[in-house]
């Protein structure tokens, strides 16, 4: 028990992606269920959960088109939250073993957007789930994605299954895909959809990586190209600022030799002086 502890202490005092991935899950499942009771009491007829799950008919997903992003970190109920952040979490550590939080992150996102994909294509192309309308949440196609690419990286790593006890990464990863293909002929078949896609994403990365190919540095140059340019923009207004500056600094000069023309003449002004007005007066113009 004070091991279990240490752990989760560790794990929160860590300013990690992966902490803030499970942190932004737990947190909406919160917003969810608070809104959910809400809405409830009120009598108010309104389901954020069903706001930002994503759904399978494509007229319903372009009127909102933010749910395949937040389907992602949306989940169904409190068991489906515990699976996907365990599963996070262990899939998780295995793979920054070996790679990055960017890659962690990447794999993240881009596992959910391919499983999204994917279930949208087979709900609105396949005929056999055309007629059929489902609501998507859960972010097991994210956690499937970072699976898969830890699975591909260190596939002899072993994980302590409870009631089984050590079991390779490798076949972990292939009897949960082949799962999720059989899951597909059953209730849960748009789950399980997408649950495909995120092993898709994964696996790609996988190869990719394995032929000397980092995907993710696409996100990094994009990253930095952004830097750069809020960076040369940030130059620009500096520099616009410092010459704005540097006019009004002229102008009150001018203005304090002008002043002492006024008083006293323009003999009165020093040699220095001079040079210095006739400068001002050509800055100015």
């Amino acid at each position: 028990m004070a091991h279990f502890t240490n752990t989760i202490r560790r794990f929160f005092s860590n300013d990690s992606v992966l902490r803030w991935l499970i942190v932004i899950n737990v947190v909406l499942f919160a917003v969810v269920g608070l809104t959910s009771a809400a809405m409830k009491w009120t009598g108010i007829g309104f389901s954020l959960q069903s706001y930002l799950s994503l759904p399978s008919d494509i007229i319903a997903f372009l009127h909102h088109p933010w749910t395949l992003v937040t389907y992602m970190i949306t989940q169904y109920n409190l068991l489906h939250l515990l699976f996907n952040m365990l599963c996070l979490y262990w899939f998780g550590q295995v793979l920054l073993l070996t790679l990055s939080e960017r890659h962690l992150l990447w794999l993240y996102i881009v596992g959910g957007l391919v499983g999204g994909l994917l279930y949208l294509a087979v709900y609105n192309l396949v005929p056999a789930f055309s007629h059929n309308y489902a609501m998507l949440c859960g972010s097991s196609a994210s956690v499937l994605a970072v699976m898969t690419a830890a699975a591909f990286r260190s596939p002899d790593y072993r994980l302590n299954l409870l009631l089984i006890g050590p079991v390779r990464l490798r076949w972990i990863a292939i009897i949960t895909i082949v799962l999720a293909v059989i899951g597909t002929g059953g209730g849960n078949a748009g789950g399980e959809v997408a649950h495909i896609g995120g092993v898709i994403a994964g696996a790609w990365f996988g190869l990719m990586l394995r032929r000397g190919r980092d995907v993710t540095k696409i996100f990094s140059r994009i990253s930095e190209r952004r830097k750069a340019k809020k960076e040369q923009r940030r130059i620009k207004v500096d520099k616009v600022a410092s010459a704005m500056q540097s006019r009004r600094d002229d102008m009150s000069r001018l203005d304090e030799l002008l002043d002492k023309i006024k008083q006293s003449g323009y003999k009165s002004l020093t040699h220095k002086e001079r040079a210095e007005l006739d400068a001002l007066s050509k800055r100015l113009q």
